[in-house]
């Protein structure tokens, strides 16, 4: 039951970004929206009635299977030649945006069914604080250092606004 419902969930991250035409040319845009709805993960999870806590293999299979599942739109797109954008590109931001957001977001998503199955209230209020915090220090540092060019542990890579 989990690994369909997250790889779903997964699947969904992935597709939903294309919607937008910003995101279709599968570089840094696409990355950071498919990143940011990642997040969302662990709280989905936390709702689904039946989700339960992965043993350690279940979560390494379902991370492997989440990870070619973020490939997928990409790898697609690419084969069919409605993208013109470099492939490289694409797994560049992969590797920088999206990978570690899915390690979070795993990692993340089985410390809150553990803590369901433990009955912990505060689990899910502590998320919502740690992800809100860190959104607002990342506005913070781009809004007092609007040229920089920095490396969030929320956002990934991020840069303010490009000046010609």
């Amino acid at each position: 039951m989990n690994i369909i419902v997250t790889s779903i969930l997964v699947l969904i991250s992935a597709l939903l970004p294309l919607l937008m035409p910003l995101a279709r040319n599968l570089e840094y845009e696409y990355a950071t929206l498919v990143s940011y709805l990642l997040l969302a993960l662990p709280l989905l999870l936390y709702f689904v009635p039946r989700a339960t806590v992965p043993t350690p293999l279940k979560a390494l299979y379902q991370l492997l299977i989440s990870s070619v599942l973020t490939f997928l739109p990409a790898f697609i797109m690419f084969r069919i030649g409605s993208c013109q954008c470099s492939e490289t590109d694409f797994r560049f931001w992969w590797m920088v945006q999206i990978f570690p957001h899915l390690l979070v977001s795993h990692a993340a998503a089985w410390l809150m069914l553990k803590g369901r199955e433990r009955k912990t209230k505060w689990i899910v209020p502590t998320y919502f604080v740690v992800i809100i915090g860190l959104f607002l220090q990342m506005a913070w540092a781009l809004w007092s250092m609007p040229q920089k060019r920095i490396t969030h542990i929320l956002t990934g890579f991020i840069h303010g606004a490009i000046y010609d």
